[in-house]
């Protein structure tokens, strides 16, 4: 609408979330930092234990370098799940967990059924 006027707060410089440093993670990841990538997740972790995309990438990351096993991150992610009900993210990466496995159809049963 214009000419209407909308508050805005400016960002806090170096905010520290959970979403700041997993985004960051992401980016040395893409630069070959991986070390560095995960040490960003580790402290996303500490201060919101239950951050989903933090959860997905870092376990991710350990799943592909067999430092934790598909049914563990899964297990994370459903740890998760009670802090974000009905949400469709969560859905959404444990979908892309069991594709990744090869469970076409186990998406369609945990996931879509459990939906609707």
């Amino acid at each position: 609408m214009a000419g209407v006027h909308y508050p805005k707060t400016l960002p806090k410089k170096n905010q520290e979330t959970s979403s700041n440093l997993n985004n960051r993670a992401i980016s040395l990841l893409d630069f070959g930092q991986q070390k560095k990538a995960e040490e960003l997740w580790q402290k996303a972790l500490k201060i919101q234990p239950y951050h989903l995309e933090s959860i997905y990438n870092y376990g991710l990351i350990l799943w592909r370098a067999a430092r934790l096993t598909d049914a563990e991150l899964i297990e994370r992610i459903e740890e998760a799940r009670q802090f974000y009900p009905g949400k469709w993210l969560y859905r959404y990466l444990l979908a892309s967990i069991h594709l990744e496995r090869g469970e076409i159809d186990l998406i369609h049963v945990k996931i879509c059924d459990n939906y609707y």
